[in-house]
Parts: C-alpha cells; structure tokens; sequence
C-alpha cells in the first residue's frame, strides 16, 4: 500500500512499534521525529519506511501541510500541547489519530467532533489499550439500553517496560492524570486520587487490586454511558494506606501550572530499567452495577 500514514515520533517506544505493526500489513510508514540519524536508524529496520525531519510540533504541522499524509498518528507527548497544532494541520485534508490518556487532552479532542465532520475528517485519541479497551465494554453494556445511572471502569495493564528514560509522552499522562478529578459527576468533578479501592478476580482467577485514578478513561467513559456519576480505576493507581494518606498533598501541589511542568519534565528524564510483563493480558473491565 502506497497510502502516506504518517508515524510522529517514530523513533520512540510507540512510534517504532507502530510502524513495525504497519509495515506487517503492507503500509509503507513516513517517521517524523527531531534526530535525522536515530530516524535513518530505525527506518532501516522499517521495510519501505521513509523519514521526515521536524523538530517540534508546529514545525510537524507545517510538513503536514504541506505533504498532505492521509492519516497521522501521533506518539508524541505532552498530548495537550502537541495534539492542538498538529490537528489543526489534519483537518483539512488528513485523518488523526493518538495515543493521549489524559482528560485535558483527550477532552479537547472530542470536542472538536463537529469541525471533524464538516472535514469529513477522522480524529481518534485514546487510541492505546486503556481507553480503547474500558470503552468499548461501556458502549456494549449500554447498547440499546437508558444512560446508566453510575459507571465505574478499571484498566489492568499489564505492562513491560524496556530499558531507556520515561519520556514526555508518559510523564505528561502520569502527571497530568494525578492532577485531574477522579471522578464524572455530569461535568467532571473532583475526587481524591486513590479512592473506590476495589479488589477484582480476573478470568484467570488472579486477583489485582485498583483505585481511582483519573485518565482517558474517565472521559471516554463518561461520554459513552451518558451516566452522570462515572469512576475511572486502574491497577496503576497507588493502593498502599501508606501512600494514599500522603496523595491529597502531593495532587494540590500538583494542580499548581508551574509545579506540574516541573515535574512532568523531570520524571521524563527519569531512567527506568527493563521490565517484563507481569500477566499474560491485560484487561479493562466494568464491574457490577453501581445503583
């Protein structure tokens, strides 16, 4: 397939393995990043990729422009900041998709619905496991049936980890997702990080405790329950008394704007060692009712 599908961030974690699924079915990947050799390295693992160099998101959203790909997909973090500018560039003529799971980001992405189809344009965010996987159990529970009166959703990832730096991607997910409220009460409304605490028993009889934490999922749930009481949970969120006692602090110094950008920086630059998956699957569930 010679369609230009346009990879942002294609030498990083998701980028790379993004266009490693593409090239398996046929697609001819285009990976734009800042570093022209790191994309000449990874291109060449890449059958048919090409590279473009870019080295921020306006600079993407001019090449866009002008290149006119028929589908972008953008790995690049903070989604909040990088999503408005490059989408702005797809919408007259390329579909976009992301892999953002905050509110901020998310929010404003969905909001944009009715410029999107007046394009005739596609825009998808929340294209990762998290909200793609809680979603659609919601949208199947609630098919045919009046908006549910309360939703709770929780994310079980189980997720490896290679060697390497955080990244902004996901220490913006991470921060941005501690600041935010945990819980929809009509329009999103406050709740404290690490509440509803609830102990699951997966299909494979292992049990993994989540709380709330407030990602992509709250959204994504929210809008397709039409519940108007909605709790996002995963098993990611902190669980320990000893911890949650301490969160309320740390999540209003977080919703400081100047203590946030410091500390999704930071925890960017943080290195991680290598992880191995710690289950067979991952799994987003919607337990019992809530009333």
């Amino acid at each position: 397939m010679e369609s230009k599908v346009w990879v942002l961030g294609g030498t990083g974690r998701a980028g790379r393995e993004v266009a490693a699924q593409l090239a398996e079915r046929g697609v001819h990947p285009v990976l734009v990043g800042r570093n022209a050799a790191r994309l000449t390295e990874v291109a060449a693992r890449v059958p048919g990729a090409t590279t473009v160099v870019a080295a921020s998101a306006d600079e993407m959203a001019e090449r866009i422009r002008q290149a006119r790909p028929d589908v972008v997909i953008n790995t690049v973090g903070p989604f909040a900041e990088t999503a408005p500018p490059l989408v702005r560039a797809c919408l007259p003529t390329s579909h976009y998709v992301d892999l953002a799971n905050d509110v901020e980001a998310l929010s404003a992405l969905l909001d944009l619905g009715e410029e999107a189809a007046a394009a005739d344009r596609t825009l998808v965010s929340g294209a990762g496991f998290g909200v793609a996987a809680t979603e659609s159990v919601v949208v199947k529970l609630c098919e045919g049936r009046p908006p549910a009166a309360a939703v709770r959703v929780d994310m079980v990832p189980s997720l490896g980890m290679e060697e390497g730096k955080v990244g902004e991607a996901l220490a913006a997910t991470l921060v941005d997702g501690l600041a935010s409220p945990g819980r929809g009460q009509g329009e999103l409304a406050a709740a404290r990080l690490g509440d509803e605490l609830m102990t699951l028993t997966l299909p494979d009889g292992t049990q993994v405790k989540t709380a709330s934490l407030p990602l992509g999922e709250l959204v994504a749930a929210h809008r397709a329950s039409g519940a108007q009481s909605v709790v996002s949970a995963s098993s990611e969120a902190p669980t320990s008394p000893a911890v949650r006692a301490f969160l309320p602090l740390g999540v209003a110094v977080l919703r400081i704007q100047v203590v946030r950008t410091f500390a999704k920086r930071r925890l960017a630059q943080v290195r991680v060692k290598a992880r191995e998956r710690p289950r067979e699957h991952s799994w987003g569930t919607r337990p019992g009712p809530m009333g």
